[in-house]
């Protein structure tokens, strides 16, 4: 996780400063060590452990003013916080915040491919994934065949220490975190839920584990439906059609990852489009790509991890906008005398582009700054200008739901029309047998 945010971050010219959490401080402090190897310079990267005193240390780096960006994944409460003390300084932020996952299961899906999904997306790290698949919704005519062999997979987990030869699954991070797997499960119980598999502690192993829980009979009035368990418990709930779930589904104030198994192609794109999540697994329970952009929306945060869009995070669009005169000033025949008055409202209309390349506006004249002393220039000055169609053709985010794509720079100089492709902000994984 942490990689995630300092490689884009450098990248962009930033130094950075990782907060690692309290419980788990070994691996930032191990990456710390690997960049000092690399030959990274002291002072770029820097780690700060702390435990009992993280608020304090959180207070005191979104309040600096020489702090610029603030990255942050954790809980939604501890978010609404940061950006409070953020306000101060008008910091950019980036929040990857809770999660509550749907997992829909379909009766024209494979129920097999869709168990080893739902195994694969539920009980990694013993649930304790932001992604983790939280609600489990199996439609009623495949829910007893799914619920029997999902529960057959989890009864040949092996709870233990990870050191131990055939262990499968360790503890939970804290008490804290047993505690509200207990309270989910002991909810659930009262509100009729069946135990099938697991449901209580492991004292015999130590005060953090639990073991791997399958519920049938949920509810959507249970605490399991409504708040993210972050742990090992699995929830199976019934329904009937697609607009009950899509609706059961869309129940939830945060909104980050989002799976569904169906072999219906028009479905999928129904699906896809309705569910209110920023990323989206079709056929598959893995979704995280360093390619793809990782992020949520609702109350689970904003800004994207990966992609060219987890650059974007850490540097600000900058424009130098000449006159006309330049243009019509220059000597005749040179690249600044193809464009005239009427391109630059077309240029600073423009709200990004690809890193790498101008769009609409002579070599040097559009960039992005990095938020700390760096700059990134869009300009490659090996390439021919203008840039050729099949070069041009790249995502610019306009609006929340919609993409823009820009068309080619005519012989004269002059930018063509706007074409819109109508596009949910959205990231949609497809297996490789959808």
């Amino acid at each position: 996780m942490i990689t995630r945010k300092i490689g884009p971050a450098l990248a962009a010219g930033c130094t950075v400063v990782a907060k690692s959490p309290g419980e788990t401080p070994f691996t930032a402090a191990a990456l710390a060590e690997l960049a000092h190897r690399a030959g990274i310079p002291a002072g770029v990267v820097n780690v700060i452990t702390a435990l009992d005193n993280t608020a304090e240390v959180g207070e005191t780096l979104t309040s600096s003013s020489v702090v610029r960006k603030v990255s942050f994944t954790g809980s939604t409460r501890v978010g609404q916080l940061l950006m409070k003390q953020s306000a101060a300084t008008l910091k950019k932020l980036s929040f990857e915040l809770g999660g509550n996952a749907p997992f829909i299961v379909f009766d024209d899906a494979d129920v097999d491919a869709a168990v080893a999904g739902a195994i694969a997306c539920k009980f990694r790290s013993s649930g304790q994934t932001c992604v983790c698949a939280n609600r489990i919704f199996v439609q009623n005519g495949i829910y007893d065949d799914f619920a029997a062999k999902f529960a057959d997979k989890v009864r040949g987990f092996t709870v233990g220490y990870g050191y131990d030869e055939g262990v499968t699954h360790g503890p939970l991070i804290h008490d804290r975190a047993v505690g509200k797997v207990v309270e989910h499960v002991e909810d659930a119980k009262k509100q009729g839920a069946k135990v099938v598999v697991g449901g209580a502690k492991m004292p015999e192993l130590g005060a953090n584990f639990f073991q791997p829980t399958v519920l049938t009979g949920m509810k959507p009035s249970m605490k399991l439906h409504s708040e993210e368990t972050f742990g090992p418990v699995a929830g199976l709930f019934p329904f009937d059609t697609e607009a009950e779930v899509v609706e059961m589904a869309n129940r939830a104030e945060v909104g980050l990852a989002g799976y569904f198994f169906s072999r219906d192609l028009k479905r999928v794109y129904r699906v896809a489009e309705a569910l209110e999540v920023g990323m989206c697994a079709v056929n598959t329970g893995i979704l995280s790509d360093p390619a793809t952009p990782f992020g949520g929306v609702k109350m689970s945060g904003f800004g994207r991890e990966g992609s060219m869009y987890g650059v974007d995070e850490y540097v600000l669009p900058s424009l130098a906008l000449p006159t006309s005169s330049l243009y019509h000033s220059a000597p005749a025949g040179s690249r600044a005398a193809r464009y005239d008055a009427d391109l630059v409202p077309q240029v600073s209309g423009m709200q990004d582009c690809h890193p790498g390349w101008h769009v609409g506006a002579p070599p040097g004249l559009v960039r992005r700054r990095g938020l700390c002393p760096c700059a990134l220039l869009l300009h490659d000055e090996s390439r021919s200008w203008p840039v050729q169609f099949s070069e041009l053709m790249m995502p610019i985010p306009l609006t929340s739901h919609s993409y823009y794509l820009l068309n080619p720079i005519n012989d004269d100089g002059r930018m063509s029309s706007f074409s819109v492709c109508r596009s949910r902000h959205k990231c949609i994984s497809l297996a490789s047998d959808a």
